[in-house]
């Protein structure tokens, strides 16, 4: 990698303090890994090829091995260096050497990434990774403005293998993709995800890096040097260089706070980020321009304990027979911040009787709906949360704004 990009985002003083994230790992999931070049050799642990099925991840295109040596480069040729060069790679080669793949080899590559070559999670071979490097995407019409982690089966399928690797505190780190304005590619839209777009050596946005509320932050993706096959380097510019920069700043993390969870890692990318464009997070520059030594130095606010409810928005819709409600739940933890994919139960009263359940999206929120009534009914649609449940945190309806609201007819 061009080591202007460590000095941009101050990567060469974390590795001049000792910290080259040597012990921490990287699955990088992509066109393979040239185990060959003397960049990358050393930082090899092994991997799989799911596009011919077989233990041998070699690239044939010369993509991923572009993108591993911006995690990891050893720095033979030292503008090539890598940020966090002490790392191990392994490698999943799911796309072929045109750079196509399939959303099934990914989504496999994924719980292959957690749970090691057996499958089966918590047993001997698991790779215990710090992070899964994702430097792929779908294209227009695939691309979302919002979130997409149930837009459709292929979204939702990933969405599931994505939040397995977090609960299983892996971080999972995506391209937001090279759509502009289009929106933000699959899996980067994915709510899960902790999406990378691109900016250049001056932290301007890259005019391809995909815009959307799913951008979380940015490094440099612009004419960014680093390996290639053989043992040739080029040059490639991508929101696919700028994930590997973040992937690299969360080894270089780990290294320093090895017992951080992923939302304490990503607390510490997010809150030691450059802040870009519009003051806090926005659309095109996410927190903002990643910047490795604050990431690494910053202690995180402790991970909140509990959550609750903090509003109940309540809403009728008449058609021209029937009138049903909906009220939306906003879920929130201990210090205020939304909590997404919490599970949340309720029931309906009043003018029906049914039962809702449903998971919140990335602002906390989910919204129900009633059954439907005559329009020439009259009375009140009541909804209640009865249960809310969401990793380790614990509900606490004592600290509830409100547990029920209702809207009449």
């Amino acid at each position: 990698m061009d080591t202007g990009v460590n000095r941009q985002i101050r990567a060469d003083l974390v590795q001049a303090s000792g910290n080259n994230g040597t012990g921490r790992k990287v699955v990088i999931l992509d066109t393979g890994y040239n185990y060959n070049h003397p960049e990358l050799s050393s930082s090899y642990l092994g991997g799989k090829d799911f596009v011919n099925s077989d233990n041998d991840p070699m690239d044939d295109n010369g993509h991923g091995s572009h993108v591993a040596g911006i995690i990891t480069a050893d720095g033979v040729y030292p503008p090539a260096k890598g940020v966090a060069p002490g790392t191990g790679i392994i490698a999943g080669k799911v796309l072929d050497a045109s750079g196509s793949g399939y959303f099934s080899d990914i989504v496999a590559a994924i719980y292959w990434a957690v749970d090691g070559p057996d499958g089966i999670p918590n047993t001997a071979d698991d790779f215990n990774a710090d992070a899964i490097s994702l430097s792929l995407g779908s294209s227009p019409p695939y691309t979302y403005k919002g979130f997409c982690d149930s837009a459709t089966k292929e979204t939702s399928d990933m969405t599931t293998a994505i939040k397995y690797a977090v609960n299983r505190g892996v971080v999972v780190v995506v391209a937001a993709g090279n759509s502009g304005s289009s929106g933000v590619s699959i899996p980067g839209c994915i709510s899960y995800s902790t999406t990378v777009g691109a900016v250049d050596s001056s932290d301007k946005i890259a005019s391809f890096s995909g815009i959307g509320n799913a951008v979380d932050i940015t490094a440099p993706g612009v004419n960014i040097l680093s390996a290639w096959l053989g043992s040739d380097y080029a040059y490639a510019s991508g929101t696919s260089m700028a994930t590997p920069v973040v992937s690299g700043t969360v080894a270089l993390i780990k290294f320093a706070h090895p017992d951080y969870t992923v939302a304490q890692t990503q607390d510490a990318l997010f809150k030691s980020a450059k802040d870009l464009g519009i003051s806090g997070k926005d659309s095109t520059y996410g927190w903002g321009r990643v910047d490795a030594y604050g990431a690494a130095a910053i202690t995180p606010s402790s991970p909140a304990s509990t959550m609750h409810v903090a509003g109940i928005v309540m809403s009728k819709v008449k058609g021209t027979r029937y009138t049903y409600a909906t009220a939306t739940v906003t879920i929130v933890d201990s210090t205020g911040s939304p909590v997404s994919s919490a599970t949340v139960s309720g029931h309906w009263s009043g003018l029906t009787s049914d039962k809702d359940t449903g998971t919140t999206d990335a602002s906390g929120k989910l919204t129900v709906k009633s059954n439907q009534v005559r329009n020439s009914a009259t009375g009140t649609f009541t909804f209640t949360v009865d249960k809310v449940t969401y990793g380790a945190l614990v509900y606490n309806p004592a600290d509830n704004v409100r547990t029920s609201n209702s809207i009449s007819i």
